[in-house]
């Protein structure tokens, strides 16, 4: 077990529901830990000693029984064999329920997703909804300038050798391009892609994403063209910046590591995890240093400090939303399973509903969904590629 000065400061954050996204996967990891278990429930018999009633406790029970049914299907449906469920942790939720019910209020699915997602069954997941979407992966097109398009594999990578463009694997897909050559990679939804350029950057894409860049680079700038999302590890070359250009904004670095969210229609989103860049848009400049992010939208640019974790854990297969409105997760979700959300009439104020949780990208589509049913009273329906939200 953590030392327990680290395991209250975790377990009081969870209760107030202030964890930074790289706290939460901490607390998961610690929750879930059989060797904390008893310290975790004298904690938990604390907070019950001293907890105050919530103002509206038939909500609370609600909560709970929403989390408690999900939990008790396991008991019912078992037509095929199921990991077993940690009984243990499973029994101080049983004996401090309403507890967890506001717990789970007040931290939007904190730990208790997480158990619930890690401990419940595939099957028993699949069986909430009678069609499932799977997750994306590698797949990209290159297209060059006089028009003709080449298929990229599922060997996820592209690899610029001066004249030659190679797959992950090393085969060639292209041989003497001329230096000044500009090519483009298209990402579709659902998709994925690394490309390693002429001087040695990687820059990983996401899904709905396009990029143009030159074969080598041949100027005194580094110089690319993106509408999506792309992280970037550039390689330091003092004597050429390397510059990336969207609709909204230009980014100048030398060397470093960054995340850029730029895709049309919505605010052109700059993160710094090390380094320095210079981002311009509107007329105006702010430097980011390690820890910042740039939002450049309705003529405004402005920066802050943030936990950068949520921000680039796509590229790490993760999802990490830290109270996040679904809204904004809809459309990441879309992008990546390649599907349309529809939110019913009536059921127009789920879009303002913020969410919290930390999950892989690899798992399949109802598994994301089953966030919202836990915290929320939100029920989903998946018909082909379309999913449909209501309350």
């Amino acid at each position: 077990m953590k030392d327990k000065k680290t395991f209250e400061i975790l377990y009081t954050k969870y209760v107030e529901g202030s964890l930074s996204a790289e706290e939460l996967l901490e607390w998961v990891e610690v929750f879930q830990h059989p060797g904390n278990e008893q310290y975790l429930a004298e904690l938990i018999g604390r907070t019950f000693d001293t907890y105050k009633v919530p103002e509206d406790p038939e909500a609370a029970k609600q909560a709970f029984h929403r989390f408690e049914r999900l939990i008790d299907t396991e008991d019912t449906s078992s037509d095929t064999p199921s990991l077993p469920l940690n009984k243990s942790v499973f029994r101080i939720f049983r004996q401090w329920k309403y507890v967890a019910a506001a717990l789970l209020l007040s931290i939007a699915s904190y730990g208790i997703y997480q158990y619930t997602l890690r401990t419940t069954p595939q099957n028993h997941i699949a069986n909430l909804s009678k069609q499932d979407v799977a997750p994306g992966g590698n797949k990209a097109i290159l297209k060059m300038e006089d028009g003709s398009e080449i298929k990229l594999g599922p060997q996820g990578e592209l690899i610029i050798k001066g004249d030659r463009l190679e797959d992950g694997e090393g085969n060639m897909l292209l041989n003497g391009q001329s230096k000044e050559t500009w090519q483009s990679i298209e990402v579709p939804k659902g998709g994925q892609y690394t490309i390693v350029l002429s001087d040695g950057t990687k820059v990983w894409l996401n899904a709905d994403s396009k990029m143009k860049f030159p074969v080598e680079f041949v100027a005194q700038q580094r110089q690319v063209q993106l509408q999506g999302e792309a992280y970037f590890e550039v390689t330091k070359d003092t004597s050429k910046p390397f510059i990336v250009k969207s609709a909204e904004q230009q980014i100048e670095v030398l060397g470093t590591w960054f995340n850029i969210s730029a895709y049309p229609e919505e605010p052109a989103v700059t993160t710094l995890v090390s380094g320095k860049v210079n981002v311009s848009a509107f007329g105006k400049q702010v430097a980011l240093t390690p820890g910042m992010q740039s939002v450049a939208d309705d003529q405004q640019l402005q920066s802050k400090q943030v936990d950068v974790e949520p921000a680039v854990a796509w590229k790490d297969a993760k999802f990490v939303f830290v109270k996040e409105p679904l809204e904004d997760i809809i459309r990441k979700l879309e992008r990546w399973y390649n599907v349309d959300f529809v939110i019913q009439p009536g059921s127009e104020e789920l879009k303002k509903k913020t969410f919290s949780g930390s999950l892989s990208r690899n798992g399949k589509l109802s598994e994301i969904l089953n966030l919202f049913k836990i915290t929320e009273t939100i029920r989903f329906e998946i018909k082909g590629r379309r999913v449909y939200l209501m309350k």
